[in-house]
């Protein structure tokens, strides 16, 4: 009984293994919000290519407001789920 609760034990850590070590060599993603870290992203990214001149500053800035509503509709999604009672 000891060695199958050994065994499943190095199973269950050899598939964590990944993820700890991602942890280890990244801290701030056990506090980092990943919704908010991809909302980031796709800012920047928009940003950017307006910045490169691969878009007008007229498009960059809907393209901007239509991201900055998803992600208040996302955030008052997810509040919803939340605070249900």
């Amino acid at each position: 009984m000891k060695k199958l609760f050994v065994l499943l034990a190095v199973i269950a850590l050899t598939g964590c293994a990944d993820k700890i070590q991602s942890y280890i060599e990244h801290p701030r993603q056990l506090i980092e919000d990943p919704h908010f870290a991809a909302y980031e992203r796709e800012r920047s990214q928009l940003e950017s290519s307006y910045l490169k001149g691969e878009m007008g500053y007229p498009e960059y800035l809907e393209q901007k407001e239509q991201l900055d509503r998803d992600y208040a509709r996302d955030v008052l999604d997810r509040e919803k789920i939340i605070h249900e009672e």
